[in-house]
């Protein structure tokens, strides 16, 4: 996550960092024959490998679970009232 800078409103960074974020590419496209198929690559998101152990991903999944409990409270519109709080808020629970 990128730094906040002096002054600036920790929360408000934070929706803008969520936002932001939502426009990076953690879809993975694969072409098979003639056959296009995308899903979400949920083992970039928990920065894992693909052979991960399973005790690893659960640590990891549980980790990111709390990290996105508290990201939720702090972006939740009715506690911020930063523009696009209801979107980082959508995003998060997405």
């Amino acid at each position: 996550m990128g730094k906040i800078r002096s002054g600036q409103d920790p929360n408000a960074a934070l929706v803008s960092e969520i936002y932001s974020l939502s426009r990076s590419p953690i879809a993975c496209i694969h072409i098979n024959g003639n056959s296009v198929s995308c899903f979400i690559d949920w083992y970039l998101i928990l920065g894992i490998q693909e052979d991960a152990e399973v005790k690893l991903i659960r640590k990891r999944y549980h980790k990111l679970d709390k990290s996105l409990f508290i990201s939720a409270m702090k972006v939740h519109p009715d506690k911020n009232n930063h523009p696009k709080a209801d979107i980082a808020f959508k995003l998060i629970h997405e």
